[in-house]
């Protein structure tokens, strides 16, 4: 066969190759627009939330169709300044039309002097007299909680609990961790520290998973 003939077919070959393999390649699959990227922030839970004075506290749905709850810790001193405040229920920013249905302080009793429903709200503020009782009647730990309804979208907000802080309140975890249960030895030597003097090897010297580190420090004494 002439070399040109020969150098022709390779050449037709070569470009039937390549045009084979970009039409059966693949295409990358459409990045799914639910994911967001590392780098993004998540949305808000909900456009919801309650402004008091000048505290901020996000809500979360809490049930279908339309309810929701929020919570929030304070130092005693910010509870008894925002108590008094506006008190505001806002959708996108834009304040709603809002009414308290209750406001106590937890466990619930209808009986505690803690407990009201419907208090009067006029200008976006609670009672003084009602103020003034939760103000000084607050103490370290208690958890006061506000139940409101919108008259603009008839939303309901299940529950409002701020919780005033308690420094001397024992530690819990957000995430307990069960305790670890060990059925046996872990290591085979022991470090024992005591102050002023020098580290102290205790080791099994017949164990033979351990030998070398005997034989590392026998003679450091």
């Amino acid at each position: 066969m002439p070399f040109r003939t020969c150098l022709f077919l390779l050449l037709a070959l070569g470009l039937w190759a390549c045009q084979y393999a970009s039409e059966s390649a693949p295409e990358a699959p459409p990045q799914r627009q639910d994911i967001l990227n590392i780098n993004e922030r998540p949305g808000r839970e909900s456009p919801y939330e309650v402004r008091w004075g000048r505290i901020q506290i996000p809500l979360v749905k809490y049930a279908n169709p339309e309810v929701y709850s929020g919570s929030i810790e304070l130092e005693i001193s910010e509870f008894r300044n925002m108590v008094g405040q506006e008190l505001v229920l806002l959708k996108y920013e834009r304040e709603q039309e809002v009414e308290v249905v209750s406001i106590h302080r937890e466990p619930y009793s209808r009986f505690s002097s803690f407990w009201y429903s419907y208090p009067e709200f006029k200008e976006q503020r609670l009672e003084p007299s009602v103020a003034s009782t939760l103000s000084q009647g607050i103490q370290q730990g208690d958890i006061v909680s506000v139940r409101l309804f919108s008259r603009t979208d008839s939303t309901i907000v299940q529950s409002v609990r701020v919780k005033v802080a308690d420094p001397f309140e024992a530690y819990s975890p957000s995430v307990s961790v069960p305790r670890p249960h060990y059925d046996g030895e872990v290591f085979g030597f022991q470090v024992i520290q005591e102050s002023g003097r020098r580290p102290l090897l205790r080791i099994d010297t017949a164990e033979e998973s351990t030998r070398h580190i005997y034989q590392l420090y026998r003679r450091n004494r």
